[in-house]
């Protein structure tokens, strides 16, 4: 164990003791990074570095447009899906430029909840790199959805070049069935999670 992990050991205790910050179950310290990098003596990216690994974890949260890290000692925990929507939305940002709007953030939050987590964020992945692709077979999905149903087909506004998060989030067993494609094609071997992949209701 290094000098600077020990230190920062110290300082999240002393922070659990003074300021505990209770979020997504568990009880962790907000650690202004840069002050407690000078503290230490060791620059932010060491600082960012060394919390990024065992006996720490780690987690981000928003409080009046600010972003906070969060620090707690103990082993990680499994990404929750706001976890896995907070690297999604990076992704977007990455891809599109854009930043992913509150409305938007939950359509991902949605589609976490819904895919396998063990591979959410690589459906994510291959979704936004064949967005044309995808969304063509989400729309010829749900026109068919929609006429065994009754309902007068919805086409004309449900193809978009440019990435739709809401439409995501209602074709998001479409986008698995899509992911699971591409894999196959490539020879890459799917996780355990979808075997026996069913696919919930597209909208």
């Amino acid at each position: 164990m290094s000098r600077y992990t020990e230190k920062i050991i110290k300082l999240v205790e002393q922070g659990l003791h003074e300021s505990p910050w209770p979020y997504d179950g568990a009880v962790w310290v907000a650690a202004p990074q840069d002050d407690w990098a000078a503290e230490l003596g060791c620059s932010t990216r060491t600082f960012r570095s060394i919390i990024s690994k065992p006996p720490f974890d780690t987690a981000r949260t928003v409080v009046n447009g600010k972003t906070v890290c969060l620090v707690r000692i103990g082993e990680p925990r499994p990404k929750t899906p706001r976890h896995l929507a907070n690297i999604m939305a990076k992704m977007f940002l990455a891809k599109t430029g854009k930043v992913v709007s509150r409305h938007n953030f939950g359509c991902l939050v949605g589609c976490a909840e819904l895919w396998p987590a063990d591979c959410a964020i690589e459906i994510f992945k291959c979704v936004l790199a064949n967005w044309g692709p995808f969304a063509g077979c989400a729309k010829d999905v749900l026109y068919v959805t929609d006429k065994l149903a009754g309902k007068k087909p919805r086409t004309k506004e449900w193809f978009y070049e440019f990435p739709c998060l809401s439409f995501l989030r209602k074709a998001h067993g479409v986008a698995v069935d899509f992911y699971i494609m591409e894999a196959q094609h490539a020879g890459k071997v799917l996780p355990p999670s979808l075997a026996n992949w069913n696919a919930p209701d597209v909208l």
